[in-house]
């Protein structure tokens, strides 16, 4: 004898089948999900959405520090060199060199990612005048 789904049995099912598939979805931690609901919207047509006056000071704005520039971080009071800059979120970041051991490049460097808004130009002149073989490579 054959046994018919009750509605409820079926309900189940779905419940089930449903929850696997938010399972397998792709997460999102909590401070992605903040920094992405902080974007502007892209909006493909311009005509109807035009440069917001913010993005296009953006878009205007030019490096404060290029690639060797020696330079202070105020929050961790380091020096090191630029390597390469790039934009995340909207803001200006560095990947600078630091150095391993004091004022000189011999001992060799690590690299950190520095914020543009607490870094200033380095006054290290021992770091400057050093050779800085390798950290900018």
């Amino acid at each position: 004898m054959k046994v018919k789904n009750t509605s409820r049995e079926r309900s189940n099912e779905e419940l089930f089948s449903n929850l696997m598939k938010e399972m397998e979805a792709p997460r999102k931690t909590k401070s992605v999900r903040v920094k992405e609901a902080k974007q502007p919207k892209q909006c493909t047509n311009m005509a109807v959405c035009p440069i917001h006056p913010k993005e296009r000071s953006r878009a205007l704005m030019t490096a404060k520090f290029q690639r060797g520039d020696v330079v202070y971080n105020r929050d961790t009071k380091e020096d090191g060199a630029v390597r390469r800059r790039y934009e995340t979120y909207g803001d200006t970041v560095y990947e600078v060199a630091v150095t391993k051991l004091g004022d000189s490049w011999v001992a060799g460097y690590y690299v950190s990612d520095w914020a543009e808004d607490i870094l200033q130009p380095s006054t290290n002149e021992r770091l400057r005048s050093s050779t800085k073989k390798g950290s900018v490579s």
